[in-house]
């Protein structure tokens, strides 16, 4: 998704494959990363035009391993102390400048805009690091979710599994005597990388296969494969038979063939098939690239050449312009020009002012104190990232100057006190029996205080606090979990494409135990569901009418849940119109005529499933989230409505929750002849 900081190592360091100057210099590499770069920007502008754009951040991991074993080879040392420290000394000084200043701008930049830039803080100081990738993995963010085109240092993953990389490959450049030009050292390092390039493709390709994406994407162990490659093609360059057989190949297909691919769509179980080609074509142009051919021509011309060498500098300040843009102006065809304009100013005067001055600068005549003076100005810098978050709040515009975003925090606040039943028992990853034993005890409520079960996904779930305050007298519970699961039919499980994010077979399991051991009659269910990804699920109305069917059987109250509308952009904030923010997205508003058309599926489904079932009903509560002219959209009056694009927020879901509350005490209060006897099902 973000281009890597790949080919941070300089064509200037490379040394020719043989029989070259050992200082030539190889300008077509600086245009491969210029193709790779411009890829990325025009998917991260709009993926619809180049949906594959994101997998340049494979063909600068390509480049970054070709160039470093270059780099290596061109630096063989006698003494380890001398290889690492000189090694280390040249990636901070290559890395470091424009990377702690492009940080500390765009913190302050993002705090002005985001009144909550917590997570980009923190990802930025972790980017400093080079764990920005392991930061993004813990917050288990999605590679490619709308939430990460917010975060000012998503991009930054990649430059921490290069920087990780840097932490191994010296290692084994070392240990093969290959960083100490010893006879034999090619073919030992060879031998050395092939079985450990094949175990990391192994391993992305099985994370990508069980459900592990995010894990697929942001660990270096399974990206090692990618910038392997480029450090074997090299190695086989030395090779003078399979360096013929190679640079007998045309390299002008081999780029065509690059780019079509490109061009091919984005779907998850085409991942692994699209990068591994990618790889394979990078590394095949590269072997294949040859001074005098048409390929070699194109990509050595002036502008191409100029843009790989700023592409690190581009790389850094391009998402930065992509994401301030997301949370100001907006993105548009008539903002790009700009947009691009500003990219290209910032990463020339970067590369030109900061990068490459203080690059061939001398630090210090020993390669220790280089380094001494990095970490020092690492720690400075992390000191001032938390000395940014501290006065975040000082510095954002909105807490400042828009009222309407102030009283929505402030309320959000105090409704978010008391007891969070809704978190503590819904199933982020990984549902769990420890999970359902906790939130779900075998035992039944008494007449005096019956239980209330709410199931489904995260729609039902964040009416889960709200209905827990409006039914006191009651045993309010939840088993809530995410990613397109919830109460559906196994046949359904990985129709959706985040549906391998969790079990969802043994969710469905245990709403099976629930039925038959953990409500008794005169229990109450609350079913809700997140239309927008059931609505493709072909045995959805089976599930809920088997679902109808047992509670009927076993005399238990049924609650089904409507949807509430979709806003289709992720943050409401951008839904406040200010100075900085003058041009809201269309889809902050939609008529409640479009939603129930939308959801028209959902309540005939529902409607039909209860039809049997005397003691149920099915809750329209949308409409309460419109204003009176039934124009739905992110506030009611000065109340926000949505804490993202489709979740209620904490304040939102107490309205809905009173309507579900009087229905759930008039059904108790007057119960309707059941139409079976109750089922007994096992009891502990």
């Amino acid at each position: 998704m973000i281009p890597s900081q790949a080919g941070v190592v300089s064509a200037r360091e490379m040394v020719p494959t043989s029989g070259a100057p050992a200082n030539r210099y190889r300008p077509e590499i600086d245009g491969l990363r210029a193709v790779a770069v411009v890829a990325v920007i025009i998917n991260h502008f709009n993926e619809k035009l180049l949906p594959s754009g994101y997998l340049g951040v494979d063909i600068f991991f390509v480049i970054s391993g070709f160039v470093i074993t270059s780099s290596l080879a061109n630096h063989a040392k006698e003494s380890f102390a001398d290889f690492f420290l000189g090694f280390y000394a040249r990636r901070v000084k290559r890395l470091l400048p424009a990377l702690i200043v492009f940080v500390l701008i765009s913190a302050i930049l993002i705090c002005l805009f985001d009144p909550d830039p917590g997570v980009s803080l923190q990802t930025g100081t972790a980017a400093l690091f080079g764990l920005s990738n392991l930061f993004l993995l813990h917050q288990s963010i999605d590679y490619f979710a709308e939430t990460t085109d917010l975060n000012i240092f998503t991009h930054t993953w990649s430059l921490g599994v290069e920087e990780q990389f840097y932490l191994l490959f010296p290692f084994l450049i070392w240990f093969s005597g290959f960083g100490r030009a010893r006879i034999g050292g090619q073919r030992k390092l060879f031998l050395l990388i092939s079985p450990l390039a094949l175990m990391s493709w192994l391993m992305f390709h099985w994370l990508i296969g069980h459900g592990q994406p995010v894990s697929a994407f942001f660990l270096m162990p399974a990206r090692f494969w990618e910038l392997a490659a480029g450090s074997l093609i090299f190695l086989l360059l030395q090779r003078a038979r399979l360096k013929g057989f190679l640079q007998r190949l045309p390299p002008l297909p081999v780029l065509a063939l690059l780019l079509a691919a490109l061009f091919s769509p984005h779907l998850p179980y085409t991942t692994v098939r699209n990068t591994t080609t990618v790889v394979l074509l990078t590394s095949l142009l590269i072997a294949s690239l040859r001074t005098n051919t048409a390929c070699q021509v194109l990509l050595c011309r002036t502008g191409m050449v100029r843009l790989g060498l700023i592409s690190y500098s581009l790389y850094l300040w391009h998402w930065t312009v992509l994401c301030l843009s997301r949370w100001t102006i907006g993105i548009h065809l008539w903002s790009a020009p700009i947009q691009l304009a500003l990219m290209l100013a910032l990463a020339i005067a970067s590369h030109r002012w900061l990068e490459q001055p203080l690059r061939q600068a001398r630090w210090s005549k020993w390669a220790w104190a280089t380094i001494a003076y990095a970490g020092a100005a690492l720690l400075g810098a992390a000191g001032l990232m938390a000395g940014v978050a501290r006065g975040a709040g000082f510095l954002s515009l909105d807490r400042h100057f828009s009222p309407l975003l102030t009283t929505n925090i402030n309320a959000a606040a105090n409704a978010s006190q008391g007891p969070d039943q809704r978190h503590r028992c819904t199933a982020a990853n990984r549902v769990t029996q420890e999970l359902f034993n906790r939130c779900l005890p075998n035992g039944s409520g008494t007449k005096l205080k019956p239980k209330v079960i709410i199931l489904g996904d995260s729609h039902a779930g964040h009416y889960v606090n709200a209905i827990a305050r409006a039914l006191p007298a009651m045993d309010v519970r939840n088993f809530n979990v995410g990613w397109a699961c919830g109460v559906i039919d196994k046949r359904d499980i990985g129709i959706h494409e985040l549906s391998g994010r969790v079990n969802c077979a043994d969710y469905v399991d245990l709403v099976d135990r629930i039925l038959d051991r953990n409500v008794q009659a005169g229990d109450v269910l609350i079913v809700g569901h997140r239309w927008e990804e059931k609505r493709r699920f072909p045995h959805q109305a089976e599930a809920l009418e088997r679902l109808a069917h047992r509670s009927a059987q076993r005399h238990v109250y049924l609650i089904l849940l409507d949807d509430v509308g979709e806003l289709k952009t992720s943050t409401p904030l951008f839904c406040v119109k200010s100075p900085w923010r003058p041009f809201p997205p269309a889809s902050c508003q939609r008529s409640l005529a479009s939603i129930n058309k939308e959801q028209a599926g959902l309540d005939e489904i529902s409607r039909r499933a209860l039809k049997n079932h005397p003691n149920s009903a099915y809750l329209s509560l949308r409409k309460l989230y419109c204003e009176t002219n039934l124009i739905c959209g992110a506030y009611l009056g000065h109340d926000l409505v949505y804490e993202d694009g489709n979740h209620l927020t904490n304040h939102a879901s107490q309205i809905g929750a009173a309507v579900i509350g009087a229905h759930v005490r008039d059904m108790l209060a007057h119960p309707r002849p059941w139409t079976s006897s109750p089922v007994e099902g096992p009891r502990h």
